[in-house]
């Protein structure tokens, strides 16, 4: 296979060389404790648990497992802008009084 191009958030891990679509399917593919030692699972394994390889090469999630934070932020909804209107301050009670 020859090497795919990683734009955005596409991946390759150094250890077992396997291109992933997201960083998180990366880090999904990692186990073991980050103290001790960290283990890639075989892309076989991967594909026997649902995963997919993409029509260009790269290994994702089962579509179940992907969470709304996956969305491309092109295709996810726009934020909502909210204008409050200015605050009034009261006087402030509490302060000395000032003499003329």
């Amino acid at each position: 296979m020859s090497a795919l191009k990683l734009t955005g958030n596409r991946c390759q891990c150094t250890a077992c060389g396997e291109f992933f679509s997201s960083a998180r399917s990366f880090d999904r593919h990692r186990i073991g404790d980050y103290a001790k030692r960290r283990e890639c699972i075989p892309a076989a394994e991967l594909l026997t648990n649902g995963w997919t390889r993409t029509s260009r090469g790269f290994m994702q999630e089962p579509r179940a497992k992907r969470a709304p934070a996956d969305i491309p932020a092109r295709f996810a909804p726009s934020a909502r802008v909210v204008r409050l209107p200015p605050a009034t301050c009261a006087p402030d009670s509490h302060a000395p009084a000032r003499s003329p």
